[in-house]
This record gives structure tokens, C-alpha cells and sequence, in this order.
């Protein structure tokens, strides 16, 4: 019985928190109740405003007509530079395809100069443009390049 006694005993005094554990546990009670305020309103800031409210401010940040005004010619050379990009590409893709097109449907065709011709003037041009949109691809990515007549010493025409 002494020994059962004495497991009783040394059972109790684990299941009773110890006074410098009880105090860290109050204590980390303290900080999670703490950081899940602040997470709180954190997350309510951000929320506060209602899509309502963010129209309202993007609208009163142009309020005056004057402003308006002013800000729809660089809207529209924006919006027309992009379209002009997309459509750029559009018709690249269609020369393309054109000329994919004449090379599968006249292979064995003999075609007459005028048409020969078209297809060459498709093909110039598609070269040259796609020669220019990887030039400037180049310079956009690299920043600025030298123009070769600089790089390359001058002849001199006597």
C-alpha cells in the first residue's frame, strides 16, 4: 500500500501544473488572444472598405470635369497603342497563315508571275515585320543597342 500511496502522490503532483508552468501558460493564453485581435482587425481593415466605397473614392479622384477632361486624351492614346499591339500580332499570325496556306494548296501548282509575285510580297513583308518586332523585343529587353554604323569603322571614300 505504501507503494500505491506513493504513486498517488507523485500522479497528483504531475496532473498539478507547476507555478512557473501555470505562468507560462497564462501567459501564452495572453499572447494568442493578443495576435488574434490584431489578426482581426487587420483582416476588417482590409474589408472595410465595400466595392461601393472603392468606386466612390476612384470616382472622386477625377471629381472636376476639368480633370476628366484632361485625363481622356491619355486614356485613349493608351487604349489605342494597346489595340494597335494586339493588333499587330493578329495580322502577323494572318500572313502567316496565308502564306502556309499557298505553300501547302500550290506545291505542285504552277502558278502565274502575278501570283508568284504576291506570294514574294507576302513573304517581304512578313520577314520585314517580324525583323522589326524582334528588334524591338531586343532593345526592350537589353535596353539600348548601338547602331551597327557605329560600331564599325567609316570608309573612307577618297
Amino acid at each position: 500500500m505504501n507503494t500505491s500511496s506513493t504513486r498517488k502522490r507523485k500522479a497528483g503532483v504531475r496532473d498539478r501544473p507547476q507555478p512557473a508552468q501555470q505562468e507560462k501558460e497564462e501567459f501564452e493564453n495572453r499572447l494568442r488572444q493578443r495576435d488574434e485581435q490584431r489578426t482581426k482587425k487587420m483582416a476588417e481593415d482590409a474589408s472595410a472598405l465595400t466595392k461601393a466605397e472603392l468606386r466612390e473614392e476612384k470616382k472622386r479622384k477625377y471629381e472636376t470635369e476639368d480633370e476628366k477632361k484632361a485625363l481622356l486624351p491619355v486614356l485613349r492614346d493608351i487604349s489605342r497603342q494597346e489595340y494597335l499591339k494586339k493588333r499587330e500580332d493578329a495580322k502577323l499570325d494572318e500572313i502567316r497563315d496565308e502564306l502556309e496556306d499557298a505553300k501547302y494548296l500550290f506545291e505542285g501548282v504552277e502558278l502565274t508571275e502575278k501570283e508568284k509575285a504576291d506570294l514574294r510580297y507576302k513573304q517581304q513583308v512578313y520577314d520585314l515585320a517580324m525583323e522589326r518586332k524582334r528588334q524591338l523585343e531586343a532593345i526592350h529587353e537589353d535596353g539600348y543597342h548601338m547602331p551597327d554604323s557605329y560600331d564599325q569603322p567609316e570608309k573612307q571614300s577618297a
